[in-house]
């Protein structure tokens, strides 16, 4: 399977700049768009991917050549405009030329980059921004390398066939993660929930993927290849199959779907809602999966659902319930659970079915 076979339904595009624009969009995370492209910027998801296209063009730097540098994931947190002047020929114009940003959740650079402490792109510095472009390019994937890579304009698709290709030159992925903490952990959109396919559409890590994680280097392989819990648990195959068919479930009764980064499934209609946390089952991990879903539920209601009700002008009640990928056995534990005025449930045979209370039918699926 190639890599854009392992990203079904992603949109990937390219992003053109000089390098020291690069630089600054790699300090920062965020990528500028003109005001132009404010329809093609609406357009962008998280988890979509760009190929970071580095020109040897309008540049202030000596010896830049048109190659590619990387590709990164945008991020799950909101689309923002800038105010402020960022890149360097903003400064020198004093002109929010870009103000359009697309936020990265990761970069995967082609080469061996610090990205740690980078200085902010000045005129007085344009020799220490000429030596880390250097350092950029390094292993960069010529242009002239790549078939079918579109060479007009800021931002373009860019076919899948072309970011296989881009994919396979490049010998080992330097990656750059955007550790935002807890400023922006709340700030996820929830996004339609109609298919298989979408919990991985809007995934904003490919540390996951088998055929990313062989081309990782890192001088210090330890963590470098941890990748967020949330989507770990996603990729297990039963959690995958229990949430798939509790959308069904859902969306045969007329409910909308959505989840998230963090929020399995949310479903409502004009009477009620349920917020779903779904758990795969071993026979030893019942307690623990449980009450990390207890906080889960209670964390995400308070965060994000009452936000999202409120922004929706909705006024509908909230059941928040757990769902097992198999029959729970510890009935004391299931009562706790029913304690916290929280429901229970678990697939058998294609039916979600009640374990002790719970606000949401049993039913086939």
């Amino acid at each position: 399977m190639t890599f854009s076979q392992e990203l079904p339904k992603k949109g990937f595009y390219k992003f053109t700049g000089p390098p020291e624009n690069w630089i600054t969009a790699i300090k920062y995370m965020t990528w500028g768009l003109e005001e132009k492209h404010r329809k093609r910027w609406a357009q962008i998801q998280p988890g979509d991917l760009f190929m970071m296209h580095s020109t040897s063009t309008e540049t202030r730097l000596k010896n830049a050549t048109s190659s590619i540098i990387g590709f990164g994931v945008v991020a799950a947190v909101s689309k923002r405009e800038k105010n402020e002047n960022l890149w360097i020929e903003e400064k020198e114009i004093n002109q929010n030329k870009w103000p359009l940003l697309v936020p990265f959740s990761e970069i995967y650079l082609f080469s061996d980059f610090a990205s740690e402490n980078l200085p902010d792109v000045e005129f007085s510095n344009l020799s220490e921004i000429e030596r880390l472009s250097e350092v950029l390019l390094k292993n960069s994937v010529p242009l002239a390398q790549v078939r079918g890579f579109p060479l007009q304009g800021s931002i373009q698709s860019v076919n899948p066939i072309v970011v296989d290709q881009i994919f396979t030159l490049a010998h080992s992925l330097h990656l750059i993660s955007n550790n935002t903490g807890v400023v922006d952990y709340y700030n996820t959109p929830l996004i339609k929930y109609e298919e298989k396919q979408d919990v991985f559409r809007y995934a904003t890590s490919l540390r996951n993927l088998k055929i990313v994680e062989k081309k990782i280097f890192s001088k210090d392989k330890k963590g470098i290849y941890i990748a967020d819990p949330i989507q770990r648990e996603r990729a297990d195959n039963e959690h995958q199959e229990t949430l798939e068919k509790l959308r069904q479930y859902f969306q045969n009764r007329g409910f909308d779907t959505l989840f998230n980064r963090h929020i399995d499934l949310f479903a409502f209609n004009s009477n009620e809602s349920y917020l779903m946390e779904v758990k795969s089952l071993s026979s030893k991990n019942m307690i623990s999966q449980s009450r990390e879903g207890i906080v889960q539920l209670f964390e995400y209601e308070y965060f994000e659902i009452n936000n999202f009700l409120e922004e929706k002008s909705l006024h509908v009640p909230v059941y928040k319930n757990l769902t097992f990928s198999r029959e729970p056995k510890d009935l004391n534990y299931i009562s706790f659970i029913n304690s916290l005025d929280l429901g229970a449930t678990y697939l058998e045979n294609g039916e979600l079915k009640s374990k002790g209370n719970s606000r949401v039918a049993p039913g086939k699926i």
